[in-house]
């Protein structure tokens, strides 16, 4: 959720940014790390650079372009300490959105694992033999993304 939003939106003096930006090195890096993360569990080992690149030109270009133009235009409506309460707004609806759906699709989820493992019980042994043949063979090119094995 956003904290720098409110927090900027409240202060007086011009100096106590200064404790607000450093908790934004702490999420800029926290949010580098976890989406380099999902883009291995995502793609195969061929196609991972080129997704890294696309996430970054996104990331850097497209985000920082958008939120730059978009960003003045609500200035320009609501001035400086209302713009910052709009994008408090913005975040803490968009993060009840996340989560609301998230549990949606986690139960979703394990209501149909359970259906599944109700009706065919040994499917998943027979998956886990395959996909453990397939890499003791080598795969396809011989190389297996073994650390980031989101199946299990």
């Amino acid at each position: 959720m956003d904290f720098f939003s409110p927090g900027f939106s409240f202060l007086t003096d011009p100096w106590h940014v200064l404790y607000l930006e450093v908790l934004e090195c702490v999420g800029n890096g926290l949010l580098t790390t976890a989406s380099i993360m999902y883009c291995t569990a995502l793609f195969s080992m061929e196609t991972i650079a080129s997704f890294r690149g696309v996430l970054a030109t996104i990331y850097f270009g497209l985000g920082k372009l958008l939120g730059t133009v978009m960003g003045s235009e609500i200035r320009k409506l609501f001035g400086d300490r209302h713009t910052f309460q709009v994008y408090a707004a913005i975040a803490a609806i968009s993060a009840s959105v996340y989560c609301i759906s998230y549990i949606i699709m986690k139960n979703c989820r394990s209501k149909k694992s359970s259906n599944e493992a109700s009706t065919v019980p040994a499917a998943k042994d027979i998956t886990r033999l395959k996909r453990r043949d397939h890499e003791t063979a080598g795969g396809d090119l011989g190389v297996v993304n073994k650390g980031c094995d989101v199946s299990e």
